[in-house]
């Protein structure tokens, strides 16, 4: 709705989902055929007179093309082989008069195209006489709405077989349910963003001139062209800026995301929630979810000019809280010596009504999955992660607790990033948590379908002293608007 997965993510399983995110824009003003053709279709059922009416406009509009040079049959569809020269050679008029009587149910065999003009008309004339409302182009903002209705719709018969598969109702004694949400942060929900760019049509060589442009660095080591459209001036002309900022403005505001993001969340009937890239948490989503029967751990990036961060929920009842904490990721350190710190990630402790314990772990590792480079950073961060992990484990005497790891981890080589804290920890004669030898994260469809990526990043990894019971249906991300 949200997603936007740019609403960014997926409800019971991992994932960056946009499917509501973008609508069809708002239709010419003017009849086409194929409207015309499937308004008279649905109508039909309605009522008569509105029909005629109906077939006059689709005559008119034929005409319409018929003067900027097609053929009658092409108008049509009219299929036509020898036996059918002497229809070939009937006037235009007649033969479109002919195909509005057809669909309407007129007999035209043997009968004079004057008398079938005539009844056309009659019909008209009949329907404007009942004053029965004329058929016109559908209104966007109706549409819109019975849209909306119908996701509703959707969303409440998911819950009605959620029930039924045992998800939303009646659980096992030792059942619970996981969720992972990247919900696409309301600062940087931003279609002017490289990545993005919905709206356009563009060629992989575009692209790749704009990311280049958008990286390129001056002499003293800062990036060169800072903001939009900086680093698309000289690739998109100024009409494919204004489309860019149009579905922006219509698309990726957070007022118009941030409604149907709660929806999918509560749809989900989590008892255990990952958000990460997430922000207006005091502001939106704690209120939401806490009145939703959820009590709730945050921890914002470090970095200053990073608004977001993880958060994890628990469902009040099911799950209590014995311990957490979070780790800020030390990614290198500057001239003076000082750690550079971005990523972050927030570890629970929780006891389940059951009695039993589990450790919950939300985080969000470092970007761009298609730039190799990052490898080495992500994998620093998943070793420091995992070392938090073991002191954790230790100091609250849980290290027999199952551990879940729920985030949007950027890389489609997860076991490469594994094998490398593994290295790290071997190298520094470290005790670690078996959870790296034993951890296994469920298939899953692409979790992260944009303009520039289609790929699975989003990831929920269970140790295996936890058995996988049954796992949401993952939707098919696509482009379509």
């Amino acid at each position: 709705p949200g997603l936007t997965q740019s609403a960014r993510g997926s409800p019971c399983s991992s994932g960056t989902w946009s499917p509501t995110a973008f609508s069809s824009p708002a239709p010419p003003p003017r009849w086409t055929r194929l409207r015309c053709t499937a308004a008279i279709l649905a109508v039909m059922q309605v009522s008569f007179a509105p029909v005629a009416f109906i077939a006059e406009a689709f005559i008119a509009e034929a005409m319409s093309k018929r003067k900027r040079g097609s053929s009658a049959s092409q108008l049509v569809g009219t299929q036509t082989g020898p036996a059918d020269d002497s229809l070939q050679q009937k006037d235009d008029m007649e033969l479109l008069l002919a195909v509005a009587a057809r669909k309407l149910g007129i007999t035209t065999a043997g009968v004079d195209i004057t008398v079938i003009r005539q009844q056309l008309h009659q019909q008209l004339e009949a329907g404007l006489a009942e004053e029965q409302p004329l058929i016109s182009p559908p209104d966007v903002h109706d549409l819109q709405q019975q849209v909306a209705r119908l996701q509703t719709q959707v969303l409440r018969q998911q819950e009605e077989i959620d029930v039924l598969r045992g998800k939303g109702g009646a659980r096992g004694a030792h059942e619970f349910v996981v969720a992972q949400y990247n919900i696409l942060a309301g600062y940087l929900g931003d279609n002017t963003q490289p990545w993005f760019l919905y709206g356009l049509d563009l060629s992989s060589e575009r692209r790749e001139a704009i990311f280049k442009k958008f990286y390129e660095k001056g002499e003293d080591g800062t990036y060169a062209n800072v903001g939009w459209p900086k680093y698309v001036k000289g690739i998109l002309t100024d009409e494919e800026q204004a489309i860019v900022e149009k579905y922006n403005e219509k698309h990726f505001r957070w007022d118009g995301r941030k409604d149907k993001l709660i929806t999918v969340i509560k749809s989900c009937h989590a008892d255990l929630i990952s958000l990460v890239e997430c922000d207006n948490y005091e502001s939106f989503f704690l209120p939401n979810l806490k009145a939703a029967g959820y009590a709730a751990l945050y921890k914002q990036r470090p970095r200053k000019s990073s608004a977001d961060g993880c958060a994890i929920f628990y469902k009040v009842g099911v799950f209590s809280l014995i311990a957490s904490d979070c780790f800020e990721f030390v990614d290198r350190l500057d001239a003076k010596g000082r750690e550079v710190k971005d990523r972050v990630g927030l570890v629970a402790l929780l006891q389940h009504t059951s009695g039993r314990q589990v450790i919950f772990i939300s985080t969000h590792l470092a970007r761009n999955p298609e730039d190799p480079k990052q490898t080495s950073s992500r994998a620093k961060q998943t070793a420091q992660l995992l070392k938090g992990l073991t002191d954790f484990a230790q100091a609250n005497h849980a290290l027999e607790a199952p551990v879940i790891l729920a985030g949007d981890l950027n890389t489609t080589n997860i076991q490469q990033i594994a094998n490398i804290a593994r290295v790290v920890f071997e190298l520094c004669s470290e005790a670690v948590h078996p959870f790296i030898f034993t951890a296994s994260a469920p298939r899953s469809l692409p979790t992260s379908v944009t303009t520039t990526r289609k790929m699975c990043i989003d990831y929920l990894f269970v140790q295996s002293t936890l058995q996988v019971t049954d796992k949401a249906d993952m939707p098919i991300l696509t482009m379509d608007k």
